[in-house]
């Protein structure tokens, strides 16, 4: 039950990054679909760490800013250029929704993935962003990070849950569409050609994420 996983234990392992890790990393090997709490930026850092050393195919991120305190941790980039590294094929995608030149050349995440050419990263612009309140790494159609409100700290980790990835990939699909390429460092004043849609117009058309995607609570197993 959720409610478990605001006991003192779980609160215990929850602040000890190193046993918080191993039971990341369990449940990446399970793949049950079962759900984990992350309530910090060192918890979110874990997690994204995982998702990388775990990702086969394609990582895509929504955030606000990259911040650093989560994404340029020294595991996280170490994972992150390994993942890139096995194969020119591995694709990583990134939707920010507050750019800044000057930021984005101090970004430790992006400097050490700015090497990579199949790395891209876009801006999604502000009438996109009314339409959701929430933020995600997803990865190769199978696990997630999901802050169901990018206001609050927290956010729910499941690997193994093919449904539910696979629909947050529908929603990144429309707004990486809809949304402004912009350079990774360190030519940061570039301006990069896009196609883009209408992310409104293509929810009408039928595709259901943005509109329908239950975000208020995270999925329990069955």
């Amino acid at each position: 039950m959720l409610s478990n996983w605001f006991s003192p234990k779980v609160g215990r392992i929850m602040a000890c990054l190193d046993t918080y890790r191993d039971v990341v990393k369990d449940h990446a090997r399970v793949r049950s679909g079962e759900p984990i709490l992350d309530a910090s930026m060192g918890n979110a850092s874990v997690v994204v760490e995982t998702l990388f050393a775990t990702a086969q195919e394609q990582v895509s991120i929504l955030t606000g800013r990259l911040n650093p305190r989560v994404y340029g941790r020294d595991r996280v980039v170490t994972e992150a250029k390994l993942y890139l590294l096995v194969s020119h094929k591995n694709r990583l995608r990134i939707l920010l929704e507050s750019d800044s030149k000057i930021d984005r050349q101090r970004n430790p995440f992006l400097i050490a993935c700015a090497g990579f050419p199949n790395v891209e990263l876009r801006v999604v612009p502000a009438r996109a962003q009314e339409r959701y309140d929430f933020h995600f790494v997803v990865v190769d159609s199978e696990s997630y990070r999901l802050r169901h409100d990018r206001t609050r700290p927290f956010a729910t980790v499941q690997f193994g849950d093919v449904e539910g990835a696979q629909n947050l990939n529908r929603i990144f699909d429309i707004l990486w569409e809809d949304s402004d390429p912009i350079a990774m460092p360190p030519d940061c004043n570039s301006v990069l050609p896009g196609r883009k849609i209408d992310a409104p117009a293509a929810l009408a058309e039928g595709c259901r994420p943005l509109a329908d995607i239950d975000c208020s609570r995270p999925r329990q197993p069955a």
